[in-house]
């Protein structure tokens, strides 16, 4: 039997045995070593867009809560002092949030995409190879992009509030620029281009202690610069644990640096930050301490906001029946201008109407997998989390069903799941937003600009 298949039925054996056990964090353990082997297998083979998402939410919604259920109790002064421990038993947290993210790994990524059409492996390469074939002809589309998005990304502030998500995914355009750039020939604007972005977007970051885009566009990107390397099983591991360790101290990093510029009135500087993450770096043994810990594990553990709903709903208030979140499909395909008070996607609205918490100067979200639970319960939320699998999955799909025609689509995957990359953090009308949008937006530019999307009129290739 095919590895990548093996996967899948690992997966099912795990959601079965979910349903039966007790074992939560055994299973759960299981569940993150079998995503982060799948994403091992696909690394240089393949793309791993699917499998990162699904690994970023069983380390947000399982992981971390696991260890709050160890070492972030009541006991714990911190988290009594801030009431950050899990607010419900981890029989009741597990017995939810276990299956449904199971079943949400497995609908996401089983790897059967359609006839002729495969993002791993032989179907892939064929697809690079005329991807690179288009840029010879083509050189000057990646850096056209990547001047857009740069643009975009020093003036955007000047556009209005209600249009920045559209002006937006210019900068975010620039990503799939880059990939043009680095899938191309031009050892110039590789060697130029990508370095200059690149420091464009950390400066940017650094101005607004904003990393988000740099840790969650770096999983989105990463497994593209693999494609085609033979690289071995023992190095994909050290590999890969660097880049789960750079995401750790870039997050505690960003913590630390965000004091310092609050007390510096908010000046940014490049040199402080290099400080700040160099020493978080080489003290990489203060993320295995307790105390130390504490600080990730408040940003990281999802799973907490879950538990906030599971405890509010239904002791204080009722399930909604779906209410709330057919308003968010509803609200995801209807212009505003057409519905001037739908729901606003984001975490305050959600954190008051689920969790009944009101946020202020900080952003948090009780995740799809809270919303779920608040609208169904378990069973109805278990299987609510496999459908938002399968809608992300459709439109997966999709990009390479029209990536069989014009290859060149899919170096604007990062673009499309961009937001769906840290799904957990977000709402379902926010991932509906984002795809449905953006994926509009970019059939509308390719009206305009034809050859960023590699159509050539009254030629198909």
């Amino acid at each position: 039997m095919n590895l990548k298949y093996a996967f899948s039925f690992s997966y099912i054996f795990l959601f079965l045995l979910s349903l039966a056990s007790e074992s939560y964090e055994l299973i759960s353990i299981t569940l993150v070593c079998l995503i982060m082997l799948s994403i091992l297998y696909k690394i240089g083979t393949g793309i791993t867009t699917l499998e990162g998402i699904s690994l970023f939410y069983v380390f947000t919604c399982l992981l971390m809560p696991i260890v709050g259920y160890n070492f972030y109790t009541q006991d714990y002064f911190m988290a009594r002092l801030f009431r950050r421990y899990m607010q419900v038993p981890e029989s009741a947290y597990f017995g939810y949030a276990l299956p449904a993210l199971i079943l949400f790994t497995a609908v996401l990524t089983f790897p059967y995409l359609g006839k002729n059409i495969n993002d791993t492996g032989l179907s892939l390469y064929n697809q690079i190879d005329r991807i690179k074939s288009y840029l010879k002809s083509h050189k000057q589309v990646g850096a056209l992009i990547m001047l857009v998005g740069s643009l975009e990304l020093v003036f955007g502030e000047i556009f209005p509030q209600s249009l920045r998500f559209f002006f937006d995914i210019f900068f975010f355009s620039a990503f799939a620029g880059l990939l043009m750039i680095y899938f191309s020939d031009n050892a110039k604007y590789k060697l130029i281009l990508i370095p200059t972005f690149l420091a464009l977007v950390l400066l940017k970051a650094l101005q607004s202690s904003m990393f988000t885009v740099v840790a969650y566009m770096t999983l989105a990107m990463s497994s593209f610069f693999f494609i085609g390397n033979k690289t071995g099983f023992v190095k994909k591991v050290v590999l890969f644990f660097m880049g789960c360790f750079f995401i750790l101290v870039l997050q505690n990093s960003k913590m630390a640096y965000r004091k310092i510029v609050h007390v510096g009135a908010g000046t940014a500087q490049v040199g402080e930050f290099a400080n700040v993450f160099q020493e978080q770096f080489f003290n990489a043994s203060n993320f295995f301490q307790v105390k130390e810990f504490y600080p990730l594990y408040v940003r990281f553990n999802q799973g907490y906001n879950v538990s906030v709903v599971m405890k509010r709903i239904p002791a204080a208030v009722p399930f909604d029946e779906g209410d709330m979140v057919k308003k968010s499909l509803l609200a995801s395909i209807t212009p505003r201008f057409l519905w001037p008070d739908k729901p606003m996607a984001g975490g305050h609205f959600n954190m008051k109407y689920y969790a009944g918490i009101t946020i202020k100067n900080f952003s948090t979200n009780v995740g799809p997998l809270g919303e779920a639970y608040g609208a169904f319960g378990v069973l109805g939320g278990i299987l609510t989390m496999g459908f938002v699998a399968l809608f992300i999955r459709f439109a997966y799909y999709r990009i390479w069903r029209i990536a069989y025609t014009y290859p060149i689509m899919i170096l604007w995957i990062p673009v499309v799941f961009y937001q769906a990359t840290y799904s957990a953090e977000n709402d379902i009308l926010q991932i509906l937003n984002s795809i449905i949008k953006t994926s509009a937006f970019l059939w509308l530019v390719s009206r305009i600009q034809p050859k960023w999307f590699g159509i050539i009129k009254d030629k198909r290739r």
